[in-house]
């Protein structure tokens, strides 16, 4: 028996090796704050008052921390264990959070980024940073005729303020004298109180005509105030009459580009949670993007794949009505690609090993008959396919398939380091050779409903947006149907095919429509979708 070639050999002690790397060691999973975690709430922009707390670590500081790059005492080591302490209790001492929940924030928002972009650039530029500018310059907002009447006749007052003080023996105070002035005032005729009154109105105008905020950070500051001073006018205006508020602000940053906001009445809360609210913000955000040329920020973030919190951050599918084929196909390949990093795959879906044999990769109880026979890249898929797989999909989201039944991959390549077997809901594991690579292929059975990825799962930059935009009641996934009872749940041919053709939100949808056209047109509309699902309804279900 020939003994085997140096090549073979190598490639059996590459094997063996990693074999042997396998630690029974359990891995600590990744840290991951709570959802009721304060952290998920903060902006992820870096205040300048954040920014300027750095400036004494630029220049020689950090440069020295540099050359130890890839340790806890490199520079992003040593801006990190700073973040936690000392900057925090500066700029977020309001903010109660865990040092798991403060490093989390550091190192998974754009906070850390921003940081140890601005520390590195203003050092190797040798540049001393930026200054904190305070806000020096406010619009006058109300006058008084007796203060334009008491400057011109500071005589007659100063006579006053000389009886004041003889007979209770010391000046008045500020409010004291304001008073005094105004009962002066009072006493003149009405017309020459209406005079006074007309030039304080005068020089006001004048004075804001001429006192409009130029500089960034004075208009922010001014921003920041007048939004306080809407929410103070909604509870108020709430309390004493019952006059209720539903808002939107369009204001423009300091970094030029433009924001929107809300400002509800506590009463109204509830309508600010509907798709009908948000539609509206929508609108507007495209409005003003189409008029005034610029990108609007803070409307409803853009639906996608986003992480269940409850579910160990396992994928979600959104609002899908009205998409268009590429943006399906988009969702359809960004939900399946999160499934697969659910179970602990390493690198891309294998779209051409699945689709050359699909049985091998995903068990056939896990997905209906027609749509594994039609599993490829999701660019390869016509509108209707690519819509049954993502009604599929939310099927199971949604709880309308049975857990035993809900789509999740068969075999999956871990790489040569997956999480141990004591933490994995695998069946079992072999050792393989991928693309020249030795690693683990994962087997299977039992449905996994928590993260076998070693680093946890990796959502596109908006889906965490969009995960508390849907928890806080703003947005909900579309309603499916339920396979029909009359099917008795036996097995069939083309189960996945629903037995409407429009969905019930869709249906929902198209009839408020509807309701805006007049009589004739709206009951033409109607009997059309109608027919339609009655007509499929009477397909049968093996087609």
């Amino acid at each position: 028996m020939p003994l085997p070639s140096h090549v073979q050999r190598k490639k059996l002690a590459a094997v063996k090796a990693a074999a042997a790397k396998v630690s029974k060691i359990q891995k600590r999973p990744p840290h991951k704050p709570s959802p009721t975690s304060p952290v998920l709430q903060l902006s992820g922009d870096l205040s300048d008052a954040g920014r300027v707390w750095w400036n004494p670590y630029i220049g020689k500081t950090f440069l020295e921390w540099k050359k130890n790059r890839g340790n806890k005492y490199g520079a992003k080591g040593r801006l990190r264990g700073l973040f936690r302490k000392e900057w925090w209790d500066a700029n977020l001492s309001e903010v109660e959070a865990s040092k798991e929940d403060k490093i989390w924030y550091f190192d998974k928002t754009n906070i850390g980024t921003q940081i140890y972009a601005y520390v590195n650039n203003a050092s190797v530029r040798n540049s001393a940073g930026r200054k904190l500018i305070t806000p020096s310059t406010a619009i006058k907002t109300r006058a008084y005729g007796h203060d334009e009447w008491r400057r011109e006749n500071s005589d007659i007052f100063n006579e006053a303020l000389d009886a004041w003080k003889a007979s209770r023996g010391d000046g008045p105070n500020v409010g004291e004298a304001r008073a005094l002035s105004s009962q002066l005032f009072k006493k003149l005729p009405e017309d020459e109180q209406d005079k006074w009154k007309e030039v304080a109105r005068q020089r006001l105008a004048a004075a804001r005509a001429h006192s409009k905020l130029t500089d960034p950070n004075d208009r922010l500051a001014y921003i920041e105030g007048f939004k306080e001073t809407m929410v103070a006018q909604a509870k108020e205006g709430g309390a004493v009459c019952g006059v209720h508020m539903c808002t939107m602000l369009l204001y423009e940053k300091p970094d030029g580009k433009l924001k929107i906001e809300r400002i509800i009445s506590k009463e109204l809360k509830g309508f600010g949670k509907t798709q009908a609210f948000g539609n509206s913000m929508i609108a507007l955000q495209k409005w003003v993007e189409e008029t005034a040329g610029k990108s609007v920020e803070g409307g409803p973030p853009a639906p996608c794949v986003y992480p269940d919190y409850s579910k160990d951050e396992y994928p979600c599918i959104p609002n899908y009505v009205g998409w268009k084929l590429e943006a399906l196909q988009g969702l359809m390949r960004g939900y399946m690609s999160g499934v697969h990093r659910f179970q602990g795959a390493v690198g891309r879906v294998g779209w051409t090993e699945i689709a050359a044999n699909p049985q091998k990769y995903i068990d056939p109880d896990r997905l209906p008959a027609n749509l594994l026979l039609e599993i490829r890249d999701p660019s390869d898929l016509h509108m209707y396919i690519v819509v049954s797989f993502v009604d599929y999909f939310l099927c199971c989201h949604t709880s309308k398939i049975p857990a035993l039944k809900i789509f999740q991959f068969k075999l999956i390549f871990a790489g040569s380091d997956p999480i141990h077997p004591s933490d994995s809901q695998e069946t079992s594991r072999e050792l393989v050779e991928v693309g020249g690579k030795a690693g683990w292929m994962l087997t299977f059975d039992q449905t996994v409903d928590k993260c076998h990825h070693p680093e946890g799962m990796n959502y596109a930059p908006g889906a965490h947006d969009y995960a508390t935009y849907v928890a806080n009641g703003f947005d909900s996934p579309r309603a499916a149907c339920a396979a029909p009872n009359r099917w008795l749940s036996l097995p069939v041919a083309a189960s996945g095919i629903l037995d409407r053709v429009i969905s019930t939100t869709e249906y929902e949808h198209y009839t408020a429509l509807a309701m805006l056209l007049p009589e004739s047109s709206r009951n033409r509309i109607i009997a059309i979708l109608d027919a339609v699902n009655d007509h499929q309804h009477h397909l049968p279900a093996s087609v």
